[in-house]
């Protein structure tokens, strides 16, 4: 089980469980929260990334990772999903939707594997 870290976050809005962010050969568990607040910017939105093998009960503080929106209103993590080699290194891609950012014209972020780690 996975907890957010405050009211309204908001965590679970989207789940990834296929894909290696660290490079290490197993798979890591994203849990996206859109409606975080983000270093003082309301619902920035935060994607927390699990680093596997995932077990036990977890909160958004255990989190390997920690990628935050910057955009008021720019929801990142809205959407996100494991995909192949979109970045050409070797391994999945983590793709995460932010449809508030750029006023609104909205903004998908990529990470390659071994992206977050290195």
């Amino acid at each position: 089980m996975l907890e957010g870290a405050t009211l309204s976050d908001q965590l679970g809005t989207d789940v990834v469980g296929s894909v290696d962010t660290d490079g290490d050969g197993a798979l890591d568990l994203v849990a996206t929260a859109p409606e975080r607040l983000a270093d003082g910017v309301s619902r920035a939105g935060v994607v927390y990334v699990f680093l596997g093998p995932v077990s036990g009960s977890r909160t958004a503080t255990n989190a390997g990772y920690v990628l935050q929106g910057d955009a008021h209103d720019g929801v990142l993590g809205q959407a996100a999903v494991g995909a192949g080699d979109l970045t050409g290194g070797g391994g999945p891609t983590l793709v995460v939707g932010a449809p508030g950012e750029d006023g609104a014209a909205g903004r998908v972020w990529m990470v390659g594997a071994g992206g977050l780690g290195r």
